[in-house]
């Protein structure tokens, strides 16, 4: 008897903890299919492309969210705005100056993409501003970081842009000039000059 209510007990942890698991059955994925095609979906359309209530749409979304399976998030589609762009390859004559500017490309609200060891560049980088004189600041910044061998640049408007790019970070531009002066001033490069 003993031993039945320990394997009970036991069961219905091991089960408690498997409904939070992020397993997926055919109505999850339908609801989901639903928001990924439309996004702003009513919980009645979902109901009646899925075949179900609106209140299990409502509590399956409700599980899904708290078990952080899906989330919701603003994008800026940034091929409607007037940006400039850059490719920025770097290639460093040590080690040393290489990690240097991954940790400010890192931290910098500008560079949009960063990839490193990619065909004949240590670093790649995708740059975004509000107008070409940031632009080449930016560029300028890092392209005479101490260490650079030699860059590659490529420069190009939002107007070339092919394929709507989102981006889902909160952009340079929406931040207040409080804040962008914060990320600046706290900005790794500042360091760096303060070792010369």
């Amino acid at each position: 008897m003993e031993k039945e209510n320990l394997y009970s007990k036991y069961h219905k942890r091991l089960s408690s903890s498997a409904s939070r698991s992020a397993v997926f059955d055919d109505v999850d994925r339908k609801i989901i299919r639903c928001l990924l095609k439309n996004p702003r979906t009513t919980l009645r359309e979902i109901a009646k492309d899925v075949g179900v209530t609106r209140t299990t749409v409502r509590n399956r979304l409700k599980k899904l969210f708290e078990n952080k399976c899906i989330t919701t998030k603003v994008l800026f589609n940034i091929g409607t705005c007037n940006f400039r762009f850059a490719f920025l390859g770097l290639n460093f004559s040590e080690f040393r100056d290489f990690n240097r500017c991954l940790q400010i490309a890192m931290y910098c609200p500008r560079v949009i993409i960063l990839i490193k060891n990619i065909n004949r560049y240590h670093v790649v980088l995708v740059l975004i501003a509000e107008n070409d004189k940031e632009l080449y600041r930016i560029i300028d910044e890092f392209q005479f970081l101490e260490g650079v061998k030699n860059s590659y640049i490529e420069t190009f408007a939002t107007v070339n842009l092919l394929k709507p790019v989102f981006i889902e970070f909160v952009p340079f531009f929406m931040l207040d000039p409080d804040e962008i002066r914060n990320v600046c001033n706290n900005c790794p490069l500042n360091l760096y000059i303060g070792e010369k």
